[in-house]
């Protein structure tokens, strides 16, 4: 079983979490969508936690911000499937979520870690942090 990861900070992934939901809730591969919130303001809590109400997917809040590994490492020992599958939070996913998806399904096992199937926006964000 699969448990997909998002490390977010104040960022908005509804679009994101909705479609991976959507995606998963008739694929049994997949146990879990976990939200790791790290040291989110006020205002992205409270979309996170209506993420967080749907169906096979949860929400991890740190309360203060640890920082990139610190919440990767807290959503890996959170996470309940047997494979972690990582997506950021700023991530664009090609395609439609479930066929990238089961690509990820007909790889996974090819090595100890697979990466790739996402893109990002073509303008960089301007703050680079």
């Amino acid at each position: 079983m699969i448990s997909i990861l998002i490390p977010v900070f104040d960022f908005d992934i509804a679009s994101l979490v909705t479609g991976l939901q959507q995606a998963v809730k008739d694929m049994r591969e997949y146990d879990e969508i976990i939200i790791g919130a790290d040291g989110c303001s006020k205002d992205y809590i409270g979309m996170y936690e209506a993420l967080g109400k749907l169906d096979k997917v949860s929400l991890l809040v740190s309360k203060e911000n640890v920082g990139r590994a610190t919440i990767r490492n807290m959503l890996a020992d959170t996470a309940i499937g047997d494979y972690l599958l990582f997506i950021e939070a700023d991530a664009l996913i090609q395609g439609n979520p479930k066929d990238y998806l089961t690509r990820w399904l007909n790889n996974y096992e090819l090595a100890p870690v697979v990466c790739g199937g996402t893109d990002y926006h073509k303008t960089p964000p301007v703050n680079p942090d």
